[in-house]
């Protein structure tokens, strides 16, 4: 009996070891599936056994239970996003999180709270009884990978089923993962990283990562990257792939028989796949996907310097507080947590206090052992780029702040350190070898003008000056009657009062030779002779100093104005627009141009304009050529450098009504021509409704294919990718002020989603985010396109939602994407999918580019060729309140630019119709504002053409709607007003208008 018994159980054994048996009690229905359930807005925190980590096919507690933080907090935005936050302690890395356990996703934002504990972010489309989380988790010496059960016990499912959604497309490759962050990876050096071995073609783990030892090596040397992968498994024959095609034999590292390079070249890529053969398995290949963690990557322990700038808090202008600052800082890595040392010159300031989250919370510093002036700032395990730091200063009797930016580029190892060299405790480096300036070379040239490419380099070391970025380049040189005179044009007001010398020790003045709306141009005499380099010093209020820099000129890209291929114009024209003043110069053909047209520009404007990059209409006149004709959509404009390349301006584009090539440009000079671009793909046979627009903005580079002649039109776009593509049909560049609090400034898309959010096109989450590498839905797109088109002047009506009746899944559709859904149905950008808006579903990359077409045309029938038709200006042609009786009448309220008729910027947010009153004989004009008071403030009126002004009375203030009353003398001609905007930090001057048409009397 008890033999056969034995028997059965190695049966039992065999066959569930072989997938014969069913799983029983390891079957996911022992432990229900997740259901939504729906909670709140705001946040809610879960304490004790409202929430714990389960084993994934039980309800036994999961080894990660006695991990895990409480409370877990889960944030319910105005979105459709939820974030969960699930803190763990010990060491673990590369969570993700499922609804599914099928498809897994990352966290958004990883940070350490405190030592020994890490916070991960996860973003769920609802909420849900429970989510399925994996990662690795660190079992004495190795890391084993885990999946558990992210359970809230005292949650209720909703009643109702969910509607089921279809089923999930599979998507095409994306894109490589960008390299880490430069300064920190791509520095010599080296660093740990840890990685985990996946299947090839989906995310489960390999039986090969058990015998890859962990963390591995990560060796940088002359910019060039190679991890060092130790493998002891019985795989042979091993070669490396960055994208599964081609493969490269691996070689090992020297005195190692088990040790593997894998060269990556200047990246240190997100993954790569590796193959080799097995033994065991009749010397098959077998493929993995090694998928690097780079959230783990660390810099070895040791000692370090970096360079840092202090500024102020809210601004990239240079603090006061920098010149109390010894720089170098000194950092020390330990244990993976880095330290950086703070000391000031003089002890001005007391009870200092770091932020390491934008302000949002304070920690006390404390001082380094055995000094008075150096202060420990404790960055966690990551080289932040940069902190915010405040104290109280006795002789001021306050609270002053700043930011302390580091320079990465500048991070390097500190060399051996000198006894007593130090007093912070962090070991110190040896002084490097002094700076020496080179010798100063004359040279004569003969009399002429000339340009020359300069660079504003620091005096006492190797460094650039921040004045470099201020320098219109080339700088324009005349030498006449034995005078060389340089003439500088520095932008903004940062450095004024210029001072220079090229010999001795005396400075001279240099006069203002010029001055534009945003720039300086100094006039900088010397005798005879052009020197290499030349001192410059300029007084910085920010500083309330004179730094001093150093002007170094190549003397090899000198070039005379008679070299300047020659510039007879063929055609002039001088155009006033909008207070723009535009001149056109055509000029004959140019070798630099192959025969095609060239334009010089040249644009200049009064008035600065308002806040954005306000930009001017340029039109040059063009005659395709005939293979042109056939697709007009590819006549693309470019600017052409000083070098002769050429730049796309993606606003370009051909207008066949005036037979011209319109696009926009900002204040200055610039020289153009305009060429036919082909561009295509060869994966865009099936999807004839997006080839046109593809490639036309493909033309343009507003968008990008995927390598090797594809588009892949299927594949997900990530929101701030999608940002990018609409800032750039708008011809929206510049840097933001401010941005989200989880964009990092020094990814490629941080300038234009700061602006996207500074011009109110995005808002993000109610936590300050925006979550910038998220699949972007399609009701998200709706509402930033309709945003867009907004604050173009577009969609500048109200918009009847029965036209979304036509949908089978309206109700599907957010509230707050209804307005704008209707909108871009009823002007044609959308049409949905037949029957369906399908409105939550991702965005696909052709779906995408049909809708940025759509803005891209929409701009130039509404803004250029029809505004004066759709924006008709219309007062009321009567004196005072003669055809007005007693009492309240409705009317129209225009918003107008200052000095022409054209609809100023503020008119999309005044809600029509307003009101006049006539009380007492009196006459009041309302007008509403659909905007709160933090945006804007302090509206001011008059009736005498702008000579005096009184305040506007606020008769209602409410969650994003503000009220102005304010007399007036009559209504045949529009009042002057002004208002305070917060984001222009400006009072902005329009006039208002009355449209007597909507008047009932």
């Amino acid at each position: 009996m008890i033999q056969k018994r034995i028997l059965a159980f190695m049966l039992i054994v065999c066959i569930s070891c072989f997938g014969l048996l069913p799983e029983m009690a390891f079957a996911s229905d022992t432990v229900g599936i997740p259901k939504p359930c729906t909670l709140a807005q705001g946040t809610h925190e879960f304490y004790g056994d409202q929430v714990k980590a389960l084993q994934k096919t039980s309800n036994n507690n999961s080894i990660i239970n006695a991990s895990l933080v409480r409370p877990v907090s889960v944030e319910v935005g105005d979105t459709v996003t939820t974030a969960v936050y699930m803190t763990l302690q010990g060491d673990s890395y590369g969570w993700e999180i499922s609804m599914d356990d099928n498809i897994y996703t990352a966290p958004v934002e990883t940070t350490v709270p405190e030592t020994g504990k890490t916070k991960y972010k996860f973003n769920v489309e609802k909420m849900h009884t429970f989510f399925y989380i994996k990662g690795m988790q660190k079992m004495g010496q190795n890391y084993v990978s885990t999946t558990f059960r992210l359970v809230f016990t005292e949650l209720t499912p909703d009643e109702e089923p969910t509607v089921p959604t279809e089923p999930i497309e599979p998507t095409e490759p994306t894109e490589p993962t960008e390299p880490v962050e430069p300064g920190l990876v791509m520095e010599d050096g080296s660093y740990i990283i840890h990685a985990v071995a996946k299947a090839a073609n989906s995310d489960t783990i390999s039986r090969t990562d058990e015998n890859i030892e962990k963390p591995l090596r990560v060796d940088v040397k002359n910019g060039l990257v190679t991890v060092l992968m130790t493998y002891t498994g019985t795989m042979t024959n091993m070669e490396m792939s960055k994208d599964n095609v081609d493969f490269a034999g691996l070689s090992k590292a020297s005195g190692s028989s088990s040790t593997y390079r894998l060269e990556m070249g200047t990246e240190l890529l997100s993954q790569v796949y590796i193959k080799g053969q097995v033994p065991g398995m009749g010397n098959s290949w077998q493929t993995i996907r090694l998928v690097f963690h780079r959230d783990s990557l660390r810099i070895p322990d040791g000692n370090y310097t970096i360079t840092a700038t202090a500024k102020q808090s809210n601004s990239n202008t240079v603090s006061r507080t920098d010149d109390n600052i010894e720089k170098p800082l000194k950092l020390e890595v330990k244990d993976g947590n880095i330290t950086a040392y703070l000391t000031f010159k003089e002890s001005t300031m007391t009870d200092l206090q770091m932020s390491t989250d934008g302000e949002v919370s304070y920690a006390n510093l404390s001082k380094a052992a055995g000094s008075n002036a150096t202060y420990k700032l404790e960055l966690g395990t990551k080289l932040l780029s940069h902190v915010h730091i405040k104290g109280y200063v006795e002789a001021m009797k306050r609270t002053v702040s700043f930011k302390l930016e580091f320079d990465k580029a500048s991070f390097v190892k500190a060399e051996a350190s000198n006894p007593g060299n130090s007093d912070s405790g962090v070991g110190g480096g040896a002084a490097p070898p002094p700076f020496t300036l080179p010798e100063v070379n004359t040279y004569k040239i003969e009399n002429g003008e000339y340009t020359i490419h300069v660079d504003a380099k620091s005096l006492t070391s190797h460094e650039r000056s921040r004045i470099d970025d201020r320098i219109v380049k080339p700088l324009k040189v005349e030498v006449k009657d034995g005078k060389v005179i340089l003439y500088l044009t520095l932008r903004g007001n940062t450095i004024r009062d210029i001072q220079f010398r090229w010999t001795g020790v005396w400075f001279k003045e240099a006069p203002i030779h010029s001055q534009g709306d945003d720039t300086i141009t100094y006039r900088l005499e010397m005798d005879k002779e052009m020197h290499s380099y030349i001192y410059v010093k300029g007084y910085v209020e920010a500083m309330d100093a004179w730094p001093e820099f150093g002007l170094f000129f190549a003397q090899n890209t000198l070039k005379k104005q008679e070299e300047i291929p020659p510039v007879a114009p063929v055609s002039e024209a001088v155009i006033d627009q909008n207070g723009f003043k535009i001149r056109v110069v055509q000029v004959e053909d140019s070798q630099l141009i192959e025969g095609r047209p060239l334009f010089r520009v040249s644009i200049e404007r009064e008035e600065l304009p308002l806040s954005h990059g306000k930009k001017a209409l340029v039109s040059l006149p063009y005659t395709p050529r005939a293979e042109e004709l056939k697709n007009v959509e590819k006549i693309v404009v470019y600017r052409v450098t000083e070098e002769g390349k050429l730049i796309v301006e993606p606003t370009g584009k051909y207008n066949s009504k005036t037979q011209s090539v319109e696009f926009k440009a900002g204040i200055g000079e610039g020289t153009y021509t305009i060429r036919y671009a082909e561009k295509s793909f060869k994966d865009l046979q099936n999807y004839d409704w997006a080839v046109k627009p593809v490639e036309a903005l493909a033309a343009r580079e507003i968008i990008k294919g995927m390598g090797e002649g594809s588009f892949s039109p299927q594949a997900s776009i990530r929101r701030a990718d999608f940002i990018i593509m609409l800032m750039k049909a708008l011809g929206v560049e510049g840097k933001p002020t401010t941005n989200f609090t989880d964009v990092n400034p020094e990814r490629y898309y941080a300038d234009l989603v700061g602006m996207a959010k500074e011009m109110k096109i995005i808002r993000g989450d109610t936590n300050g985010s925006f979550r910038p590498e998220a699949p972007i839905s399609r009701q998200e797109m709706f509402t930033i396109a309709a945003n867009a088109l907004r604050f173009i002047g577009g969609l500048n009506r109200t918009y009847n939602k029965n036209v979304l009746n036509q949908f089978a899944d309206k109700d599907h559709i957010s509230a707050y994407a209804l307005d704008s859904a209707a909108a871009l149905v009823s002007e044609g950008i959308i049409r949905g999918k037949g029957t369906s808006m399908d409105p939550k579903s991702n965005v696909r990359r052709a779906e995408a580019a049909v809708l940025i077409y759509g803005i891209y045309n929409y701009e130039e029938g509404n803004t250029q060729e029809e505004s004066a038709e759709k924006l008709p200006v219309k007062v009321l042609p009567v004196e005072g309140t003669k055809t007005l009786s007693e009492g309240t009448h409705p009317i129209r309220i225009t918003s107008l630019s200052a000095d022409s008729n054209e609809p100023s910027r503020l008119n999309n947010a005044i809600e029509n119709p307003g009101k006049v009153e006539v009380k007492d004989g009196i006459l009041y004009g309302y007008l509403t504002l659909k905007r709160s008071l933090s945006d804007m403030s302090g509206l001011k009126i008059s009736n005498n053409g702008g000579v005096s002004f009184e305040d506007a009375e606020v008769v209602l203030s409410e969650t994003g709607k503000t009220t102005y009353r304010f007399k007036l003398d009559k209504l045949d001609q529009p009042v002057v007003a002004s208002i305070y905007v917060e984001a222009m930090g400006a009072s902005p001057k329009f006039r208002i208008a009355f449209d007597h048409n909507t008047t009932v009397q």
